[in-house]
């Protein structure tokens, strides 16, 4: 098992926001190996524990969507820190905005630059190569970058792109760059591609934030996707838009996760390739709850699970504010509006709330009984306290 390195963090808001923390009691369930299943939840009456076991899937390949602040972070986090639990998987995780830079860096992720990437394709294969395909494909501006990238040469000694565990960045960079370093990197993954043995089990995942824009950029994406399956790669692709270019990464995804899509064009493109009239449920979801599909030779079944965001602990509140998700202890809430004034049945009437919900409230809720107006100062020193900055404070009061 690897060991966390903590010394990469500078505090604990940094661990907290890097590792999902979740410990369910899995030792009454005796069919559930506990050493390679993730906890996505429990199922939508909490009557049972619902496990993905990274091992024993018919493919790798896993599609988490849902709009932004719906929960797939948080899962994609907690499958990352199990595959990295295991010792003979390893995972790759392409990121566009630098949200999983943290737990990169908390299990000792090697971060991989641009230029790291092309000087490996140089010594490994011949960049002459690459050359002519991003010039095909790209043209003659992206190929300067290419050439600029691998006259730098920075190799990184005894790092091996395709199987040990890495980070790739793409934040900050311009749309050409981003195009050009996803189409190096594919392509040096399905030029390997043909040397793996073939095999079920999956020992390598490729994490993709955002997989609608690299799916729309990188149609090679898709030859991964297709023939990685065969060869025991996995591709975890977590997106808020559904569209043309993903359907065939549905179509080949046996594992596929739903949190509340942002339209209803999203739902109808569901709906139509997993030949399932899921619209109700799916418009029914509200943030940390999902339906999880199970796509298999014969059709498909599915599940309403509550995730870990929402079973997380029961004395804990879920608190949405904005696109924050903020976690805060029942008691001690109690406590603090008992202090600012608030009676003890308006407070018994928010908590039943959010239990109904998962244990899940809106800001917005919670201000409708705190007198604000009368103890502007407390009820400031509170918020504060659940976690929000001065200026957002501003704009709720």
């Amino acid at each position: 098992m690897i060991a966390i390195k903590l010394e990469n963090l500078y505090n604990i808001s940094q661990i907290s926001k890097a590792l999902p923390i979740f410990k369910p009691d899995l030792r009454s369930c005796s069919n559930i190996d506990i050493k390679s299943s993730i906890v996505l939840g429990l199922s939508g009456a909490y009557r049972s524990v619902i496990t993905l076991d990274l091992k024993e899937l018919s493919n790798g390949h896993i599609l988490i969507a849902g709009m932004s602040g719906s929960g797939k972070t948080f899962l994609v986090k907690n499958i990352i820190s199990k595959a990295m639990s295991i010792n003979d998987i390893s995972i790759a995780i392409v990121d566009w905005s630098d949200e999983y830079k943290d737990i990169a860096r908390l299990y000792g992720l090697e971060i991989i630059d641009p230029c790291n990437i092309i000087s490996y394709i140089s010594y490994r294969y011949s960049i002459e190569e690459l050359s002519h395909y991003i010039r095909d494909k790209l043209g003659s501006e992206a190929l300067s970058y290419i050439q600029k990238l691998n006259d730098a040469r920075c190799i990184r000694e005894r790092i091996d792109l395709l199987n040990d565990s890495i980070y790739i960045s793409l934040n900050g960079l311009d749309d050409l760059k981003v195009r050009a370093i996803l189409e190096s990197y594919i392509w040096l993954e399905n030029k390997e591609l043909y040397r793996r043995a073939y095999r079920k089990e999956p020992f390598r995942f490729i994490v993709i934030d955002e997989a609608w824009k690299l799916i729309s950029y990188s149609i090679d994406i898709l030859k991964l996707i297709r023939e990685g399956r065969k060869r025991g790669i996995g591709v975890i692709v977590s997106t808020q838009l559904l569209n043309d270019s993903i359907k065939e990464l549905i179509a080949n995804a046996a594992t596929i996760i739903l949190f509340k899509l942002q339209s209803n064009t999203d739902i109808e493109t569901i709906e139509k390739i997993l030949n399932s009239n899921i619209s109700k449920e799916l418009n029914k979801l509200h943030r940390g709850r999902f339906i999880l599909v199970s796509n298999k030779v014969g059709g498909i079944s599915t599940a309403l699970v509550d995730s870990q965001l929402n079973v997380y602990n029961n004395d804990t509140l879920i608190i949405e504010a904005r696109d924050m998700i903020l976690r805060y202890s029942i008691d001690r809430l109690k406590r603090r509006l008992l202090e600012l004034g608030v009676s003890e049945d308006d407070i018994d009437k928010l908590l039943q709330d959010a239990a109904a919900a998962g244990s899940y409230i809106g800001i917005e809720q919670l201000l409708k009984i705190m007198p604000y107006e009368i103890r502007r100062v407390e009820s400031i020193a509170l918020l504060k306290e659940i976690g929000l900055d001065d200026s957002y404070i501003a704009e709720l009061l």
